[in-house]
């Protein structure tokens, strides 16, 4: 359900940041399932350690509690 509901945003969104805040949410729900594999290269692929910095403040937060996350869970 969850792949739907983001693949759906990322081909139906034309804002940046709804689509960020997808692809952090989508990120986060693999790391949460254990699939960190996957969460790991959903952040890597989607690039978006180049245009955070450009983000709002609480997209910003959340790409930074998801890095965290990604990085803890595969410690």
């Amino acid at each position: 359900m969850m792949d739907r509901l983001c693949k759906f945003i990322y081909t139906k969104d034309s804002t940046d940041r709804i689509r960020t805040r997808a692809i952090l949410c989508h990120i986060y729900y693999h790391a949460l399932h254990d699939r960190w594999y996957e969460a790991r290269d959903l952040m890597l692929m989607s690039h978006l350690q180049d245009s955070v910095q450009h983000s709002d403040i609480p997209t910003q937060v959340q790409y930074a509690a998801h890095c965290l996350l990604v990085v803890v869970v595969a410690w």
